[in-house]
């Protein structure tokens, strides 16, 4: 297992401080990839958050403000489990 890089660290950082409703709802979250060459980072929901139906809104928040509040995050897929790539 490696470690988590820095941009996963501060992908982490910021769903758990900015989406706190993800996991006191029952959600998870998992970092799919972030990779701080292109800028691109891929994001799943899963738990409660499949089926839920303010999840469209919740990924649609992610994907807006995640490139706005990290450095280094330039393009942001989110899907939920099951679902599969919603695109960016």
């Amino acid at each position: 297992m490696t470690d988590k890089s820095e941009l996963e660290e501060s992908v982490d950082t910021f769903l758990l401080s900015n989406f706190p409703q993800i996991k006191m709802h029952g959600g998870e979250f998992e970092i799919l990839e972030a990779d701080p060459n292109d800028g691109y980072v891929k994001i799943q929901l899963s738990g409660a958050c499949s089926g839920c139906g303010i999840s469209p809104m919740t990924k649609e928040a992610i994907r807006n403000r995640l490139p706005e509040k990290v450095e280094g995050v330039e393009m942001v897929s989110v899907e939920t489990a099951g679902e599969g790539d919603l695109g960016f």
